[in-house]
């Protein structure tokens, strides 16, 4: 077709153009428009990354904003499209398309010429072009032994854990964990300040990750096909609560771990949507469809990620009551084993030992540079994909040696491990060590209990800024006849307020150095130190606001004292004065009582 038309026109085709539909805004799909992007991004089309419009086609016809605006390569090239596109190629093919169909140039300036122009970048050549992308996903480096952990909160129900020991609330898989990590002050069942249980476990599982994604990068929406949608994991579920007892407290932290199930492996971009969609986000992630995720379970039952967790919940539980409901915390951790890293169709380990590593990232370790480069560590792939996954960031690619350095800055280091923590995602590296995973939660308990911990204490302060909005609502209204009312309210959810801090907030109760770090630093890195302080605050400014209410009442009740008593002395007076001459006695008592009535009026509304 192509010859056909050069021999016709006599003129050299360049770009080829075509729309196709965007999934996130189709509505009514005749075919997958997902099945239809893979078909034409495996010939090399590209997206030309503008935020394109198509002219009505017919009089009946509206503009619309749905469609993709896609590039092909020339065959001549084979399926290796250009990275982008001549500015002045792309205004003038649709220029003359909007003018095929009778579209006024303004309206061409308004729509797309604005857009191209945002859009164009400077190139080496002098000229402007217009970036092209891949929308296709490609990963670099598989890693068979890694854990995802995520932390939930659950509410809408209350469970009593089935009594199955002779000690009761005794959790055979972390018991002997909190009596170890916990100071001792602590190790005592009754003074724990949470507790743990183990709720199921499942292997050889499949995870649906969303099949097409979008993310945004400095100003840039960029598109991706997934390059694998379907994972199989090992899942390990698990509650913490407050108190003695699973149902002493109302707060539930549901602790969710996936890991690739044996003989099986994540992608490093796999890795970085589990730890987007649970943990650490920096990007507007968006996955199609936006309904979360799902697992389809041995037996072949198909969940999503919540009906699963609430079955989970309702197997464990003796008499629940009410429905689950699961608020993702946002908080997790990372634990990875480098020995298990492999570059992608390699079966030689990335890193053939823990100084190996160290060396690539830490430059103090490495002999022979020079003094400006020991400062940095190597712009290697690796490095920038390992700060992809600990921030959770898709475009990691672009990032440089002093990005890397200020972003894997080591928090406690072992012989051969390292824990990290940015953005409040906690990342542990090791090599070869002899594994603290258990096979009921697939993540060393040494991370998951502070890790928890640290997601308890944000419910608590989240929980304490809500009450205080609800306080500040409350206020709003400024009728006389609910003063009393707001005073006793206000001082009953300062007291709740004031009880969950000091009371109920977990304290570094730690007992070894590298779980007191993971606890003091998440403190700091989240912030939560300054949010108690705030809060703190904010409750004496309440208490200071009760306190002056309560004196704005009692100079409100002695002015009324005073009134009535001058209205008293003054009847005396009058009576005195006017001796029989009623009418102005009653005269002077009437325009009395009026007047200390404003005055008394306008104190009760000060």
């Amino acid at each position: 077709s192509i010859s056909s038309l050069e021999q016709l026109t006599g003129k050299e085709i360049r770009n080829i153009y075509f729309e196709t539909e965007d999934p996130f805004k189709i509505k009514t799909m005749s075919f997958d428009p997902i099945a239809r992007l893979k078909f034409f991004t495996s010939l090399g089309a590209r997206r030309v990354q503008i935020n394109y419009r198509q002219p009505p086609l017919g009089k009946d016809r509206g503009w619309a904003d749905n469609l993709f605006l896609m590039m092909l390569p020339h065959p001549k090239t084979g399926t290796e499209a250009p990275e982008a596109v001549l500015k002045e190629e792309l205004v003038e093919f649709l220029k003359a398309f909007y003018q095929g169909l009778e579209v006024p140039e303004a309206d061409f300036r308004a729509t797309m010429g604005k857009e191209i122009d945002k859009k164009a970048k400077d190139a080496e050549d002098g000229r402007q072009h217009v970036p092209l992308d891949t929308m296709s996903e490609v990963s670099d480096f598989s890693i068979s032994d890694v854990s995802v952990l995520t932390h939930f909160r659950m509410t809408g129900c209350s469970f009593k854990r089935e009594e199955k020991s002779i000690e009761p609330n005794a959790c055979p898989v972390f018991e002997s964990y909190e009596c170890d990590l916990m100071d001792y002050s602590h190790q005592p069942r009754h003074r724990r300040p949470f507790r743990t249980f183990h709720i199921q476990s499942f292997k050889n599982v499949i995870l649906h990750l969303p099949k097409f994604y979008s993310y945004m990068s400095e100003g840039y929406a960029f598109f991706r096909l997934s390059e694998k949608d379907n994972l199989n994991v090992d899942i390990s579920v698990n509650c913490s609560t407050r108190g003695k007892a699973v149902d002493i407290d109302e707060r539930y932290v549901i602790s969710l771990v996936i890991r690739p199930a044996e003989g099986s492996a994540f992608q490093e971009l796999s890795l970085i949507k589990l730890i987007t969609i649970f943990g650490s986000r920096q990007e507007n992630y968006s996955p199609y469809p936006d309904n979360g995720l799902s697992v389809t379970l041995p037996d072949g039952k198909t969940l999503s990620l919540y009906d699963f967790l609430s079955q989970c919940i309702a197997g464990f539980a003796d008499g629940l009551t009410g429905t689950p409901e699961f608020l993702d915390c946002g908080t997790g951790s990372t634990e990875l084993e480098l020995s298990s890293l492999f570059r992608n169709g390699e079966s030689r380990r990335l890193f053939q030992s823990y100084e190996e590593f160290t060396s690539e990232v830490f430059p103090d370790n490495r002999e022979g540079l020079a003094e400006k480069d020991s400062d940095y560590p190597e712009d290697s792939d690796w490095n920038k994909t390992l700060c992809g996954i600990l921030l959770g960031i898709f475009d990691y690619r672009r990032m440089n040696s002093a990005e890397i350095y200020d972003t894997i800055k080591p928090m406690v280091k072992r012989q051969s491990s390292f824990m990290t923590l940015c953005r409040g995602h906690l990342l542990k590296l090791s090599y070869d060590q002899d594994p603290e995973r258990i096979d009921n939660t697939f993540i060393s308990p040494y991370i998951l209990i502070p890790s928890t911990a640290l997601a308890y204490n944000e419910i608590i302060l989240n929980e304490c800024y809500s009450r205080l909005s609800g306080i500040k609502e409350s206020d709003t209204n400024t009728s006389s006849r609910h003063y009393f009312e707001k005073i006793k309210k206000k001082t009953v959810e300062l007291q709740r307020i004031e009880y969950c801090l000091q009371g109920e907030y977990i304290p570094n109760c730690f007992n070894y150095e590298s779980e007191k770090e993971i606890f003091d630093t998440g403190e700091t890195k989240r912030g939560m130190r300054e949010k108690f302080s705030e809060l703190m605050r904010l409750v004496e400014m309440g208490k200071f606001d009760i306190e002056s209410r309560k004196v704005r009442y009692t100079m409100f009740t002695d002015t009324i004292q005073n009134c009535i008593l001058a209205v008293l002395a003054i009847l005396q007076v009058l009576t005195a004065v006017t001796g029989s001459i009623r009418w102005l006695f009653w005269a002077g008592i009437g325009f009395t009582i009026l007047f200390f009535i404003k005055v008394a009026y306008n104190k009760l509304k000060s």
